[in-house]
C-alpha cells in the first residue's frame, strides 16, 4: 500500500509541505475486496504508527529526525537533518518497518527507484535510498511551500497563473513518460510548490514502468484517486497508458477553472461510478467566466478513451503555452455531427431508447394526421369504387369519417405529443451533458420524422404537388366525354381552353392527346418535389420539437436535479414556443383563407406574438415568477381579445339579418359596412352591403360596392367569389358602365363550378348575365336548368328572371305564369322556413325582392 491510502485506512494527519503527499486519498485495492480490507487497514495503520513514531528527536543513521511532516496509510515523512552534508531533507520510511510485507517493500522501492531515474527540475529529486536497522527509507528534497491543493482557490482567480503552472507540470510528466514512467496518481496534493512558486511532481508510490510487467497491480485492482482517475483506471484494466496521466492533468486543470474536479460524489465508490458512466459537465456550466479555449483543452484531456485525449503530455503543454501566448490551439470545438457520433458510440443503448421514443411518437403523429386530414378524404372513395364493382379496389382506398369535434380533439393530442416528446425522451434515455442532449434529440427527432413520414406525412405533399393540380383538367375531360348537350360540350371545351390557351394553336383532333399526355407527365415530374416537401414538413414537425425539447429538458434536468422539478419550467417554455409555432402556422396555412377575409387588428397581433416570445425567453431564463405571470397574462388577454374579435365578426352578419327582418335597413347597412371594414375580402359581406344600399335607393354607394368587388375578385378563379361579384353587378340593368367583366365572371363561375354544391346559383347568374346582354333565349336555356333545384330561393329567383326574359321575347302569357309561379314558390319558402334560415339567407331574399320589383314593371302580371 502507498501512503496515499490514508483515507481508505481511516488515518489522516494534517501537515504542510509534504503533508498532502502522505495523506492524500488514493485507492489501491481490488473492487471485490474493498469492504473487507477497509477495517483491516485501519487497525494495521494504527499499529504501524507506533512502530516509527518514537524515532522523532533521535538519530536515524546519518540523519536526525527533526519532526514529523505527514503520515499516511503506508508511509510517514519526516523533516530530517543530513549530518554528512549538513542539509535539511524530507525522509520517507515505510510504516511497517522491519515487519513490512514483501508487497509493501516492493512498492516502496518502486517509488524510490522511479523517482531516482528522473532528473527534471519539475520532479522532486531523490537523494539517497537505503535502510537502517531493517527500516527502509529514502530521502528527497524538502519542499516547504505546500502543495497545489493549498492554492487552488487562489489560482482559480488567476487562470493565467494556473495554466503557466500546469504547463510546467505537463512537461515534467512528459519527462517521466519519455523514460518509461507512468505516475498514475497525479492530483493537486501530489504537486508541491517551492519557495519560488515552481511546481514539483512528487509521490510516485503508484508509478509504473511502461517496459516492465509489474505484478503489483493485477487486473481487477483500482489504483489512483477517484476524482482524478481515468475511466480505464476506474474500470481496473491492466492496459494503462500515458493517457491516464494526461486525463489526471486535465482533471487538475478542470478543477482549477471550474471549482471542483470533473467527477465528484458523496463516496469514493459513487465517484468511481460517475467516472465510468458519465462525461464531465462543461466547465462553463459551473463557472460562466471560464475561457472557451481552456474549456476545450480540459475536455480534450478528459476524453473517455485515451485515443480521444492529447497524444502526449508535451502536446498538452504546447497547447497550454499557445493559450498563454494567444495563439490558435490545436484543439477545435466538436461539430454537432462529431458530438453525435461520439455520443452514439458511447451510448448505444441510450441511442436505441431515443430511436424507439421517436419512432413511437412518429407513428402516433402519422396516425393522428391520417385520421384528422387524410381519412375523411379517403372515406369518399367508397362511393366512387362502389360504382365500379367489377374492378379491384386499391388497399389504401378506405377511410373513416369522424365528427369534426373528434378530429379537432385528435389534432390537439398531436400538438401535445409534439410538445412533450422532448421531455419524454429525456425521461426515458436520461442523456448526460450537452453532447448527450444533442445526439439523443437528433436521434429521437429523426426517428419521429421517419415514422410520421412513412405513415402519413409523405402522402399529403405528394398528392398536393402531383395529383391536385391536374384534378380540374381530368374532371373537365371526363365531363366532356359524357355530356349529352352540344352546348355543354362547347362550354367545357371553352373552360379547358381558358385553362390552357396554348391548346388553341393545335389541331382540334390532337388537343386531347397532348393534354392527357401533359397531365400524366406533370404528375410524374411533380412526385419528387412532393416527396422532398413531405420530408421537409416531417423534419420541421418532428425533428424540430423533439430536438429542441430534448435540449431544454436535458438542461433543466441538469439544473434542477430531479425530473419532477423539470415538468413545470418545461411546460412553461415549450407551451409558449408551441403556441407561437402553432398559431403562426395557422396564420400562414390552415387559417390563411379566413385571415385574408379578416385579420385581427395590429394592436392585438403585436402584443400577442411579442408577449408570447417574451414569455418563452423569460421562462427559459427563469425570470422572477411575478414578472413571468404578468407577461403570460398579456398574451392570454391578447388571445382572448382576438377570439372575441372573431366571435364579434361571426355575429355581425347574423345581427344584420335580424335587423333586416325587423325592417331596420339603415342600421343593417351600417352593420355590414363595419363588417366589410373588418373583413375587406369577404365577397358575401360586399354582396350584402351592396344589396342593402340598393334597397335604400343609394345607387352611388351600391355602384361603389360593385367596383370594389370587381377590383377584389375580378381576377379570381374562385367560382363562388366570381358568382357573387357577377350577381351584385348584374342586379340592376345598366348599374355599371361596362357589364363585360361581370359577364366574364358569370361565365367563369358556371364553367369552373360545374357539379359544385352551388351550381344552381352559378347557372342562375349565368342566365341573368345572358338576360342583361340581351341574349334572352340563351338566358331561358340556363334558367330552365334551375327549375328543379332543391334550393327554393334559387328556383324561385331563376323562374323570376325567366319571366323577364320571356317578357322581352313578347311571350307575355308565359311570362305572367312564370312570375306567379316564382312568387308563389318564394312565399311557400317563407311560410315553411325556420327563423334561422330566414336570418341566414337575407341577402338572397333581398335579391329576389329587387328582381321582383323589376319584373313587376316589365311583365305586368294579372
Amino acid at each position: 500500500m502507498t501512503e496515499g491510502d490514508a483515507d481508505v485506512a481511516g488515518s489522516k494527519t494534517p501537515a504542510a509541505s509534504h503533508a498532502d503527499v502522505a495523506a492524500a486519498p488514493t485507492l489501491d485495492f481490488s473492487a471485490q475486496e474493498a469492504g473487507s480490507r477497509k477495517d483491516d487497514l485501519s487497525a494495521e495503520s494504527e499499529s504501524r504508527a507506533h512502530d516509527v513514531g518514537a524515532n522523532v528527536g533521535h538519530p536515524f543513521g546519518d540523519y536526525d529526525l527533526l519532526s514529523e511532516i505527514a503520515r499516511g496509510g503506508m508511509g510517514v515523512v519526516f523533516k530530517a537533518l543530513d549530518r554528512k552534508l549538513n542539509r535539511v531533507v524530507a525522509l520517507k520510511m515505510i510504516l511497517s518497518g522491519r515487519f513490512a510485507a514483501e508487497q509493501d517493500l516492493r512498492r516502496f522501492r518502486i517509488e524510490a527507484e522511479a523517482a531516482a531515474k528522473l532528473d527534471h527540475p519539475g520532479i522532486v529529486p531523490i537523494y539517497e535510498i537505503g535502510q537502517f536497522e531493517g527500516q527502509h527509507y529514502f530521502t528527497m528534497k524538502l519542499v516547504p511551500g505546500g502543495s497545489l491543493a493549498d492554492r487552488m482557490a487562489e489560482l482559480r482567480k488567476e487562470p493565467r497563473a494556473a495554466v503557466s503552472l500546469l504547463a510546467k507540470v505537463s512537461r515534467a510528466v512528459a519527462h517521466a513518460h519519455q523514460r518509461g514512467i507512468l505516475h498514475r496518481d497525479l492530483k493537486p496534493s501530489n504537486i508541491l510548490i517551492d519557495e519560488a512558486g515552481e511546481p514539483l511532481v512528487s509521490d510516485l508510490g503508484l508509478a509504473k514502468s511502461v517496459s516492465a510487467d509489474s505484478q503489483l497491480t493485477q487486473s481487477g485492482a483500482i489504483v489512483g484517486t477517484p476524482g482524478y482517475m481515468s475511466p480505464e483506471q476506474a474500470m481496473a484494466t491492466s492496459d494503462i497508458t500515458t493517457g491516464a496521466d494526461i486525463y489526471a492533468l486535465g482533471a487538475i486543470l478542470y478543477e482549477a477553472i471550474a471549482g471542483r474536479p470533473p467527477h465528484q460524489a458523496a463516496t469514493a465508490l459513487d465517484t468511481l461510478l460517475k467516472v465510468i458512466n458519465e462525461s464531465p459537465a462543461q466547465p462553463r456550466s459551473l463557472n460562466p467566466a471560464v475561457d472557451p479555449g481552456l474549456e476545450l483543452i480540459a475536455l480534450k484531456c478528459l476524453g473517455r478513451s485515451p485515443a480521444e485525449r492529447y497524444s502526449s503530455a508535451t502536446a498538452l503543454a504546447d497547447d497550454l503555452d499557445r493559450w498563454l501566448a494567444g495563439e490558435p490551439l490545436s484543439v477545435r470545438p466538436p461539430s454537432m455531427a462529431s458530438a453525435a457520433q461520439l455520443w452514439l458510440r458511447r451510448n448505444l443503448r441510450s441511442a436505441a431508447g431515443a430511436a424507439v421514443v421517436g419512432l413511437v411518437a412518429g407513428v402516433a403523429c402519422g396516425v393522428t394526421l391520417w385520421f384528422t386530414a387524410i381519412s375523411p378524404q379517403l372515406a369518399t372513395s367508397a362511393a366512387v369504387y362502389d360504382a365500379f364493382p367489377s374492378e379491384p379496389r386499391p388497399w389504401g382506398a378506405f377511410g373513416v369519417r369522424a365528427p369534426n369535434w373528434v378530429r379537432e380533439l385528435t389534432l390537439g393530442w398531436l400538438i401535445w405529443l409534439l410538445m412533450f416528446v422532448g421531455l419524454i425522451n429525456v425521461a426515458v434515455v436520461r442523456p448526460v451533458r450537452r453532447a448527450g442532449w444533442l445526439a439523443s434529440g437528433a436521434i429521437c427527432g429523426l426517428s419521429l420524422a421517419l415514422g410520421s413520414y412513412a405513415v402519413s406525412f409523405g402522402w399529403g405533399p405528394i398528392v398536393g404537388r402531383s395529383v391536385e393540380p391536374s384534378r380540374e383538367d381530368v374532371q373537365l375531360l371526363s365531363r366532356a366525354m359524357f355530356v349529352e348537350s352540344p352546348a355543354d360540350t362547347q362550354r367545357l371545351q371553352r373552360a379547358i381552353l381558358r385553362r390552357h390557351p396554348d391548346l388553341a394553336r393545335l389541331e382540334p383532333e390532337a388537343r386531347a392527346d397532348f393534354l392527357s399526355a401533359k397531365i400524366a407527365l406533370d404528375q410524374i415530374a411533380r412526385v419528387p418535389g412532393g416527396m422532398w416537401l413531405g420530408v421537409m414538413i416531417a423534419l420541421l414537425a418532428g425533428l424540430l420539437p423533439a430536438f429542441c425539447g430534448t435540449l431544454l429538458a436535458g438542461s433543466l434536468l441538469e439544473r434542477e436535479g430531479k425530473l419532477s422539478r423539470v415538468v413545470g419550467p418545461y411546460c412553461e417554455v415549450m407551451g409558449s414556443a408551441t403556441s407561437i409555432c402553432v398559431i403562426g402556422v395557422a396564420y400562414w396555412t390552415g387559417a390563411l383563407t379566413w385571415l385574408r377575409i379578416a385579420s385581427p387588428p395590429a394592436e392585438l397581433q403585436i402584443p400577442f406574438f411579442a408577449s408570447l416570445a417574451l414569455a418563452c425567453w423569460a421562462s427559459l431564463h427563469r425570470w422572477t415568477r411575478p414578472v413571468r405571470l404578468v407577461i403570460h397574462a398579456v398574451w392570454v388577454v391578447a388571445l382572448v381579445l382576438t377570439v372575441a374579435f372573431f366571435v364579434r365578426l361571426s355575429h355581425t352578419f347574423e345581427d344584420a339579418g335580424h335587423l333586416v327582418a325587423q325592417g331596420d335597413l339603415p342600421r343593417a347597412a351600417q352593420r355590414m359596412e363595419r363588417y366589410i371594414r373588418d373583413q375587406p375580402r369577404d365577397a358575401l359581406g360586399h354582396l350584402g352591403a351592396g344589396v342593402l344600399r340598393l334597397q335604400l335607393g343609394e345607387i352611388d354607394r351600391y355602384r361603389g360596392h360593385c367596383d370594389a368587388m370587381l377590383s377584389l375578385f375580378g381576377g379570381s378563379h374562385s367560382p363562388a367569389d366570381a358568382d357573387k361579384t357577377a350577381k351584385l353587378c348584374l342586379l340592376v340593368p345598366g348599374s355599371t358602365t361596362d357589364i363585360g367583366p361581370a359577364l366574364v365572371l358569370a361565365e367563369l363561375a358556371v364553367d369552373e363550378g360545374y357539379q359544385s354544391p352551388y351550381e344552381g346559383w352559378f347557372q342562375l347568374v349565368r342566365g341573368l348575365a345572358e338576360h342583361r346582354a340581351g341574349h334572352w333565349n340563351e338566358a331561358i336555356g340556363w334558367l330552365e336548368k334551375c327549375r328543379s333545384n332543391p334550393n327554393a330561393i334559387v328556383a324561385s329567383t331563376a323562374r323570376l328572371v325567366e319571366s323577364m326574359a320571356l317578357g322581352r321575347l313578347g311571350r307575355t302569357d308565359e311570362a305572367g305564369t312564370a312570375f306567379r309561379e316564382a312568387t308563389a314558390k318564394f312565399e311557400d319558402y317563407l311560410a315553411t322556413a325556420g327563423e334561422g334560415d330566414i336570418v341566414g339567407t337575407w341577402p338572397d331574399r333581398m335579391i329576389f325582392e329587387i328582381l321582383r320589383k323589376e319584373a313587376m314593371g316589365s311583365v305586368r302580371p294579372e
